[in-house]
């Protein structure tokens, strides 16, 4: 497939099947992320890859946060919801960034970050494999850090990347068109 069709096939799966997606492929991925565009050449990624008890705790700190979400009473469907994103996907990974004190830095830096994910997720469709970015209250909890075994003072965490095949592709959503958005100055 040509890149520019990988870029425009390419969707945010929110429903995983249970198929395991080798290590191999998650690595490279990972790997890939590495080469995004980077000013200075800051390096600030720093992915977690929770697995066994920790992803486990992980889905039950995501249900005792929904359990303590003000509005409408939860019901169990709901906290199962809630515990099925963390354990559902058969890849979970934590997107790191690590912490500076100059707030230009810092975003050139979350932009490096995004366009990692994007090689990540470019580089994971192509293969079949598809991903979801996920910036909930769970990712920027303290338990979330301490399971994580994340220093708080040097890292923040930016939300998961939830990693699997795709159970259904949704479709494209609406973009805008080119002349909306492009402004041609001569």
């Amino acid at each position: 497939m040509a890149v520019n069709e990988i870029i425009l096939a390419r969707r945010t799966i929110h429903d995983f099947k249970r198929d395991p997606v080798p290590d191999e492929l998650v690595e490279e991925a990972i790997r890939l992320s590495l080469v995004a565009p980077n000013h200075k050449l800051t390096f600030p990624w720093h992915y977690f890859w929770p697995k066994g008890k920790v992803r486990v705790d992980l889905a039950e700190l995501a249900v005792k946060i929904k359990q303590q979400s003000p509005g409408d009473p939860i019901s169990p469907a709901m906290l199962e919801r809630a515990r099925n994103k963390f354990l559902a996907p058969p890849v979970l990974i934590a997107l790191g960034l690590k912490k500076t004190e100059n707030d230009f830095q810092a975003r050139e830096d979350y932009a490096t970050l995004a366009c990692g994910v994007q090689n990540m997720a470019l580089y994971l469709w192509e293969k079949g494999v598809g991903c979801k970015w996920s910036t909930g209250k769970p990712s920027r909890h303290e338990e979330t850090y301490r399971l994580l075994k994340a220093n708080p003072e040097e890292i923040e965490l930016v939300g998961f990347l939830w990693v699997g095949y795709p159970e259904k592709i949704p479709p494209m959503m609406p973009r805008p068109e080119l002349s909306q958005v492009l402004q041609v100055v001569e």
